[in-house]
């Protein structure tokens, strides 16, 4: 995913998000812009897949983990996720 500053238009107005680390990086995998809470990676990621689509993901997040466990599969940490943790086996 592209992580480039970038005007995105709102209701509001233009708007340019901005990642915290204060620097841009080329491309990021989806993990590594979740992990590392790029906004701007993620913000693009949200235009092309859509607001409401990435909502209603947001919304049933949490009813499909639940499910998952409910048949024995471990939820990922968001450092998993990333790549960033020890491997727990």
């Amino acid at each position: 995913m592209k992580d480039e500053p970038r005007d995105f238009d709102t209701p509001e107005g233009p708007w340019r998000p901005r990642d915290a680390e204060g620097f841009y990086h080329p491309w990021v995998t989806r993990a590594e812009a979740f992990g590392k809470s790029l906004d701007v990676a993620t913000t693009h990621l949200v235009a092309r897949v859509g607001p409401e689509r990435s909502a209603a993901l947001a919304r049933a997040l949490p009813a499909v983990l639940e499910h998952l466990a409910a048949r024995g599969w471990r939820a990922v940490t968001v450092p998993e996720l990333a790549g960033e943790a020890p491997y727990a086996g």
